[in-house]
């Protein structure tokens, strides 16, 4: 993956978790559906927990390309995740 030309080194499930966000801007999926997207099994236990461990991972390695595109990745309280880009980050 690339952010401005720069190389990130994803493992698997934060791919497919970038990509679930990214392909659909704006749009909220549930945990449960983020869940059985990245990790292929249907959703047992505290999932919410395992998803922000991986959001914060990803977060932390978008910051580190470039300061604030962590914050691509939107929490919705207690319903899941979206991908919105705020407008310093459209303009480039």
């Amino acid at each position: 993956v690339f952010w401005n030309d720069v190389a990130l080194h994803l493992t698997r499930q934060e791919y497919n978790f970038l990509y679930l966000l990214a392909a659909t801007p704006m749009r909220v999926s549930t945990f449960e559906q983020i869940y059985q997207l990245v990790w292929k099994d249907y959703p047992v236990g505290d999932i919410k927990n395992i998803i922000w461990c991986l959001v914060k991972r990803l977060r932390k390695k978008l910051n580190v390309v470039e300061d604030g595109a962590g914050n691509c990745i939107v929490s919705v309280r207690d319903i899941g995740y979206k991908f919105e880009l705020n407008n310093e980050n459209e303009q480039q």
